[in-house]
């Protein structure tokens, strides 16, 4: 679905004139003449809440949301939906309880006003009472907001009625227009591509000798800046973002000193977006300058890779509301349809244990038979648990067993088909209410989990076939592509040969069972096999492998 805006974060314009008169300066008072000086320079964010008008639809989906100016979804892939906020009030810096700070009750929040404390060159205009140019002086504030005048001395004026208009492009350069002959709302170029900003004091009495002037600037086009934010995956990170743009600009437009009214012009273009800092999980495009006033703007987010997710096509915000003089944020909230994938604790035997949900499936934390009490992602000989024989409901061997095993269950003849299936058996050694995981229950597992070598536990992956505490400090991490919280590790213990008995591959690779068996060869079922190499995890079988004893991991029916 698709939006439509309104919030705007505004520079507002006030004059003030502070009138001092000093005892020393009568003489040029008698003579009526008086002086201006420019003492201060600052700017407005005037933030309006969801009650003003420009929206197209309804500004919000719900109360609980109703300081966002407007609200929208619009599919991601099968399990995200992009959720899109339009703002001109500050954000909540907790992205996962974003919220709008409102500066009032009211229905407009306070005027923001804020002393404007970086390098920029602003000109200073004077009109007389009838609104015909009188002369104009540069100005330039410096990084510490002092206003320094560029050219000669201060106005000096006669006393009477004047309109003093400053205007600059929020930049440290200016380019010189003459003005010579021009009226006050003799319609003024600019350049639709800066950050025009304007002020007009209304006609002023000047009566004594001296005067200052504080300017407050107000923005007259708007800015846009782009927030995409995958917090609520818990990890993953923006590594891509395609060709991005807001529609549309126009090229030209004219200022009105008097009335402060802009006027877009020329042809309609986009606007490129930017996003100069990937990697992180919030990451912010370069403020964007539009010039119209239009009620179909458009956005365009190019294709975005989010951790192991991805999506190609562009997500397409429309019916974007702009009007001149605001300040938007658009923030875009990558978050989950539904929460397939949490972090879970389950009851089972009266006692409590962790377990994952992902893809809406609950696997146990643990292996079957390890220590519960011991921190299931740190690779520890107590997380291993038993070995099993495929079909079987009691384990042939542990940690502790090397070599030949030579376990009193050992069995030496295949099981029936059937011993393990699709729904639980008799024969099935987990917990009431869970069972053997199937191939299709694993292969879901792998589909919707990375299986990085950089998630590895372990650095040196070689066997060791003993009972030593290095033989078990290797595990494989499955991480959930929607939580980078959600996660399976799954200790890379070995398996007992079927025929010697022997244990085989400790510490290289990790070999579980599924319920699931092949018709051709005879006695064959299948297993998971975890290896250090990225994508490290396959379900395959082996021919005549159901005497071989290996780990199990259960899953929830």
């Amino acid at each position: 679905m698709i939006f439509k805006i309104r919030n705007t974060a505004v520079l507002v314009l006030l004059a003030v004139l502070m009138n001092a008169c000093q005892k020393s300066e009568s003489s040029l008072e008698e003579k009526g003449i008086v002086s201006l000086k420019v003492s201060a320079a600052t700017e407005e964010f005037d933030n309006l809440s969801s009650n003003n008008n420009g929206l197209n639809r309804a500004a919000v989906k719900s109360n609980a949301k109703q300081d966002y100016l407007y609200l929208e979804d619009i599919p991601f892939n099968d399990d995200y939906v992009i959720e899109a906020l339009l703002t001109t009030a500050a954000i909540n810096s907790d992205s996962q309880n974003r919220t709008l700070t409102k500066a009032s009750s009211g229905n407009k929040a306070a005027i923001v006003q804020t002393p404007i404390q970086r390098v920029v060159k602003f000109r200073l205009v004077v009109y007389d009472k009838d609104g015909n140019y009188m002369e104009d002086k540069f100005y330039t504030i410096n990084s510490s907001g002092a206003v320094n005048l560029e050219d000669g001395g201060e106005f000096t004026l006669t006393s009477g009625q004047y309109y003093f208009v400053a205007y600059s492009n929020n930049t440290n350069t200016l380019a010189a227009v003459n003005l010579k002959g021009t009226k006050i709302n003799t319609a003024f170029p600019v350049d639709a591509k800066e950050d025009f900003m304007l002020f007009n004091s209304g006609l002023v009495n000047l009566s004594s000798t001296n005067n200052n002037l504080n300017i407050i600037f107000k923005h007259k086009l708007s800015s846009f800046t782009i927030v995409l934010d995958a917090s609520y995956t818990n990890g993953y990170k923006f590594t891509a973002v395609g060709n991005s743009s807001i529609a549309s600009t126009r090229s030209a437009a004219t200022a009105n000193f008097q009335t402060g009214i802009i006027s877009a012009s020329g042809s309609s273009n986009t606007v490129p977006l930017l996003f100069p800092q990937l990697n992180e999980a919030i990451v912010t495009s370069t403020p964007v300058i539009v010039n119209n006033n239009i009620n179909n703007g458009r956005l365009s987010i190019g294709a975005i890779t989010i951790g192991p997710l991805r999506k190609d096509v562009a997500s397409i915000v429309e019916n974007l509301a702009i009007s001149p003089g605001k300040n938007y944020t658009l923030v875009l909230n990558f978050k989950p349809n539904v929460r397939l994938d949490e972090n879970l604790d389950v009851a089972i035997n009266n006692s409590i244990y962790p377990a994952v949900k992902i893809n809406n499936k609950i696997w146990m934390r643990y292996n079957l038979g390890a220590n519960t009490a011991l921190n299931p992602d740190v690779a520890a000989k107590g997380l291993v648990g038993n070995y099993y024989q495929w079909g079987a409901s009691i384990d042939v061997g542990d940690a502790d067993m090397v070599g030949a095993n030579s376990s009193r269950n050992w069995r030496s003849t295949n099981p029936i088909a059937t011993a393990w299936g699709n729904l639980k058996t008799g024969n099935d050694p987990c917990p009431t209410g869970w069972k053997v995981p199937t191939k299709e229950d694993w292969d879901d597992l792998i589909a919707n989990t990375t299986a990085l070598s950089s998630d590895n536990i372990g650095n040196s992956w070689r066997t060791n076939n003993t009972a030593n505490g290095s033989a078990f400090s290797n595990a494989k991490v499955l991480r959930s592509k929607r939580d980078y919280n959600v996660k399976l590790t799954f200790p890379v213990a070995g398996y007992f040969d079927g025929s010697s008995k022997a244990l085989t591959d400790r510490s290289l690779r990790g070999v579980y069972w599924t319920a699931s068996i092949v018709n051709n060869p005879a006695n064959t079922s299948i297993r998971t096999i975890f290896t250090d190499a990225d994508n490290g995890a396959s379900t395959g079988f082996g021919t005549g492998n159901r005497n071989f004893a290996l780990n199990v991991r259960c899953i929830r029916q």
